[in-house]
């Protein structure tokens, strides 16, 4: 079965689907090669063509890289990454954002952090069961987790609050 993501490169968004060895972007396929040439230093060759591609920084689904010389901001997002933002999970601002809330009713099954943690953008927070699936709700800023409201096992409604994280100062 095909994977599917969502690459944005900059501001500009491409669907890529993976296929196997085969990479499909926008209508294009190709077979690319990825050779690992040093810590987050790789080399990309699609057809006779040889790029050089540095992985500089990662935060959450962000990277940064150097393709050639050239620097790019790349954000992968996965069919459930893109789901959960569909749902609002992750998009809010201010006060918001400090509050992870249940995206859709379900199961928490599992607890990734305790009061008093310091937690990253994009780490994850809580493993929450709904429609027959697992999702890893994760950090959308890093912060100290300051409230649990969930217990594992609890069945919550969408929109309930399941963790608080107080802002890094």
């Amino acid at each position: 079965m095909p994977d599917t993501l969502r690459v944005t490169l900059d501001d500009t968004a491409h669907d890529l689907t993976r296929d196997g060895g085969t990479l499909t972007l926008n209508d294009a396929s190709f077979s690319p090669t990825l050779t690992p040439a040093g810590p987050d230093h790789y080399v990309l060759t699609v057809g006779q063509t040889r790029h050089e591609v540095t992985v500089e920084a990662r935060e959450g689904d962000v990277l940064t890289l150097r393709v050639d010389g050239h620097r790019f901001e790349a954000r992968v997002q996965d069919a459930r990454s893109l789901m959960l933002e569909e749902l609002g999970v992750g998009s809010a601002s201010g006060a918001a954002e400090r509050e992870v809330k249940s995206p859709m009713p379900g199961l928490v099954r599992a607890l990734l952090v305790a009061e008093g943690d310091s937690v990253e953008a994009g780490q994850g927070l809580v493993i929450l069961e709904a429609m027959k699936m697992e999702n890893e709700l994760k950090a959308s800023s890093g912060g100290t987790v300051a409230r649990i409201a969930v217990a594992e096992g609890d069945a919550v409604a969408k929109g309930a609050t399941l963790i608080e994280i107080e802002p890094e100062a």
